[in-house]
């Protein structure tokens, strides 16, 4: 069985939690099914080079995560969670695995040295990266699919909701300024440690990769600093 974790955000309110959840579980039907209990982590993360990642790893507590930027609008996270979660439900299924020097999906191995150009041209990358040629020809049909079944009321929630970000900007609350600054300072933590996992330290791409994640953690607090005290 598989199920939903959401991380607890101020910006995400208790409706579009709901809206969350059923749209998790209208894609889970057409999903391959699960033997025993894995849970798809949720959580949400500022970057501008991806507006969705899956961690190709189920942990320790039978989980996998999965992270959106919340810079988009509702219905471009639910798209993006829709494609995240062939990239899950890969994973589960034994097809999709990383490794200290690469990635291995359907017993075929990817190099990190032969991916990362690919990885920078998405139209290249979604044609060539078998996980993802994969993910990109199934999302569209079952993000339609799924948005026929979704119920009215989440419809009508995602609809009317702004971008998360949108909401935090005007909440002048101090909560949401510190949870928007940890989600800022998460996306130079996320970039780091997986370069560190992977051995990727000292290869001047991913210097110049985590030198701009940087830059972007230090730059939105800023901005989010100023937009609150406005």
């Amino acid at each position: 069985m598989l199920t939903l974790i959401m991380d607890d955000h101020p910006w995400l309110s208790r409706d579009a939690r709901c809206a969350f959840l059923a749209m998790f579980a209208c894609v889970r039907e057409e999903l391959k099914p699960v033997n025993g209990q894995v849970a798809v982590e949720l959580g949400f993360r500022m970057g501008r080079d991806s507006a969705g990642t899956t961690n190709s790893e189920v942990t320790e507590y039978n989980e996998v995560g999965v992270m959106l930027r919340p810079t988009a609008s509702y219905l471009d996270m639910f798209r993006t969670f829709t494609h995240e979660l062939v990239h899950v439900e890969q994973t589960l299924r034994g097809s999709f695995v990383s490794d200290k020097t690469g990635m291995v999906f359907d017993g075929k191995r990817f190099s990190f040295k032969e991916m990362l150009p690919l990885l920078d041209d998405l139209k290249a990358g979604s044609k060539a990266l078998p996980w993802e040629a994969e993910a990109y020809a199934r999302t569209p049909g079952l993000y339609k699919r799924a948005m026929d079944r979704l119920p009215k009321w989440a419809r009508k929630i995602v609809a009317e909701h702004d971008a998360p970000v949108s909401v935090a900007l005007r909440m002048k609350d101090r909560i949401a300024t510190t949870m928007m600054q940890e989600v800022a300072e998460a996306s130079f933590t996320i970039a780091a440690r997986d370069a560190l996992r992977r051995g990727w330290l000292g290869d001047p791409r991913i210097d110049a990769a985590l030198e701009r994640a940087d830059k972007i953690r230090n730059e939105f607090s800023a901005n989010f600093q100023r937009a609150l005290e406005n």
